[in-house]
């Protein structure tokens, strides 16, 4: 239900060669079971195989790391490797203007940690066995969406291979001014807090971050719309500046605009963006539906 970070979804595998920004999914094999009563609606997922994460190669975009992260090698926690059946289950419900869910995964991790080859001249994905617990809350009141994420984690461990539990989490608001400078426009505000108790082993760059956005909807029958926003770091300053835009040019046309830049990492001791000082990039892309 949040913007800045989806730690909740897990069932998928991302593709962070199409876009870093882990909302590009690869397919996965699955049966699914819903029931739907008036108490809720139960989810229970069979997957009975594993899809690896892609990387990005050396000359590939976003490449922070200092070795190229191999995508023909991964070793796995699990004998049975890529075949082992991972199990989730997932129940949705509201009450008044409450929406939540309560979620379980068991199986292996969408995420890897990484380890040298044997001639350190690649990084090899590694995939834990886990079992994370996850929560979704959004309340509605009036113009304001009140949103939260959280999960708990057991068997990734941290960056160093400890294995342990941890914990993570983000919430804030939406609040959505109607028909702002007396047009049919949408603009909202968007702020969250990230939070991830393993702090500097964390394996992603949001550990104690706020993200402060603006989502322009211009609810034309183009779809246009606008979202800005950046991630501040009140330890290290470090900035990440993100923009998103999509019209609509035809019936089967599209086009999407996205940026992304990094600054303020001045030294090799902000490791969290330091490794893309020079990462900035612009992305135009045409899509055409058949």
């Amino acid at each position: 239900v949040t913007e800045s970070m989806h730690l909740v979804d897990i069932v998928n595998q991302s593709d962070s060669v199409e876009n870093p920004d882990g909302e590009d999914k690869l397919g996965q094999a699955m049966l699914k079971f819903s029931l739907e009563r008036d108490w809720g609606t139960i989810d229970l997922f069979w997957l009975p195989y594993f899809r690896e994460r892609t990387f990005v190669g050396e000359d590939g975009r976003l490449s922070a790391s200092p070795l190229p992260v191999s995508n023909d090698e991964a070793s796995y926690a699990s004998g049975a490797q890529e075949w082992h059946s991972d199990f989730a289950v997932r129940y949705s419900h509201y009450v008044g203007e409450l929406e939540f869910a309560l979620s379980h995964f068991s199986g292996t991790s969408r995420e890897a940690s990484f380890r040298p080859n044997a001639t350190f001249s690649e990084l090899v994905p590694h995939y834990h066995l886990i079992d994370q617990t996850g929560i979704e809350l959004q309340y509605i009141y009036d113009s304001w969406l009140l949103k939260f994420e959280g999960i708990t984690n057991s068997g990734f461990g941290d960056a160093l291979g400890r294995k342990g539990r941890y914990s993570a989490a983000v919430f804030g608001f939406e609040y959505t001014q109607v028909g702002i400078f007396e047009s049919s426009a949408d603009l909202g505000w968007v702020l969250e807090y990230m939070f991830d108790d393993r702090k500097e082993h964390a394996t992603h760059a949001f550990e104690r971050d706020i993200f402060a956005g603006w989502r322009y909807a211009f609810n034309d029958e183009d779809s246009s719309e606008i979202l800005t926003g950046v991630i501040f770091d009140p330890r290290t300053e470090e900035l990440m500046f993100s923009f998103e835009a999509n019209k609509r040019l035809a019936s089967d046309l599209k086009l999407n605009i996205e940026a992304r830049v990094f600054h303020g990492a001045e030294s090799d001791d902000q490791l969290k963006t330091y490794g893309l000082r020079d990462e900035d990039y612009l992305e135009l892309e045409l899509v055409k539906y058949f």
